[in-house]
């Protein structure tokens, strides 16, 4: 045991140096990295910008670009490049590659790192409304199923169109058209389905009131399951008949009494018995039935709600499936014009 106490100790001493060791080297190490950052950033001035995860082929550093010089700088190992070294078809490539693995961060890094060189390279541009919509090619674009949500980066798209050369224009614009109409029937047919479910969420609210509204039925000496309001007249009305009969015999006992008239207590006892069928008739009907009734009537308001609250989102889901035609009308007509275009620029870039 002491053996093993003082083995312990000393594991956890050289642990803690260790530790000590490994914090002191990460710390010089994030300031000499800071400062070469920062040397390079102030001896290359404002006409760099930084190349997003764009690496170094030798150390795998950040690159930066200065315009001026028209070369590549490594912020780490120093290396430079001239912009030849980057070839436009093998970035393009790049992004391709990238899109077709559905890696789209990295297909829009690369063309964005394209149009570094040409701000209005046109299949760099086209890649990149391809990358803002995780599409890998333009055949998923063709896919007209509803069942599919459909979203797009905006903004990549509006610096598409606003960075496409004049004669592109067209292309670029009409592309976006496409991509808003998509995300339009994709939204509606989201808040269709959405409406849907809560439709039979509803219908299943619906039908459990029902099975509790035959809860507060009232069985009968048969057995037989009554509504409760029936049950509630009937007992009311006998409760009023009984009523009628208890003030009469109590009347004749009392005026049998003070007029002296003989057997008053016939009257009485009359008056005795008539109560105890009236006092049941009386519970049955008010303490018993009637919370039922009043149970009833509230589920029944729930219920008129609940169908209330469907028919309008029957309406609702009515008009929505209107527009979400509309849409896909408008999406077969844009497609079927831009998609000949397209093919018709491919064609002519891949010839060229």
């Amino acid at each position: 045991m002491i053996r093993l106490s003082e083995k312990i100790e000393t594991c956890e001493a050289e642990a803690e140096k260790f530790s000590v060791t490994l914090i002191n080297s990460c710390r010089d190490f994030v300031k000499k990295d800071r400062r070469i950052t920062k040397e390079t950033v102030h001896e290359y001035g404002s006409g760099m910008s930084t190349i997003r995860k764009h690496q170094c082929p030798s150390c795998g550093g950040g690159l930066i670009i200065d315009n001026d010089k028209q070369m590549y700088h490594c912020t780490f190992c120093g290396s430079t490049y001239d912009y030849e070294y980057f070839k436009e078809d093998e970035m393009h490539e790049a992004g391709e590659t990238y899109i077709s693995r559905s890696e789209f961060m990295a297909a829009i890094d690369a063309y964005k790192f394209t149009l570094t060189k040409d701000p209005h390279d046109f299949l760099a541009l086209r890649g990149l409304m391809l990358a803002a919509a995780n599409l890998s090619n333009m055949k998923q674009l063709e896919k007209e199923s509803e069942s599919v949500e459909f979203s797009y980066d905006s903004q990549i798209v509006s610096e598409v169109i606003a960075g496409a050369a004049e004669e592109d224009k067209k292309y670029f614009t009409e592309f976006g058209k496409l991509y808003t109409e998509k995300k339009k029937w994709s939204d509606c047919s989201k808040e269709i389905v959405s409406l849907k479910e809560k439709k039979q969420q509803i219908r299943g609210v619906i039908a459990r009131n029902n099975i509790d509204r035959e809860n507060y039925y009232v069985r009968d000496r048969y057995g037989v399951l009554r509504p409760p309001k029936l049950m509630f007249v009937l007992f009311a009305v006998l409760t009023a008949v009984w009523t009628l009969l208890e003030i009469f015999f109590v009347c004749g006992f009392i005026s049998t009494a003070a007029s002296g008239m003989e057997h008053p207590e016939i009257f009485g006892w009359l008056a005795l018995c008539h109560g105890i069928p009236w006092s049941i008739f009386a519970i049955q009907a008010f303490v018993i039935i009637l919370p039922k009734v009043k149970k009833i009537n509230n589920i029944d308001a729930e219920i008129s709600r609940l169908y209330e609250e469907s028919g309008m989102m029957n309406k609702k889901i009515r008009g929505l499936e209107e527009e979400s035609s509309k849409h896909a009308a408008n999406i077969r007509k844009y497609f079927h014009d831009f998609i000949k275009m397209d093919r018709n620029i491919m064609i002519g870039k891949r010839e060229g």
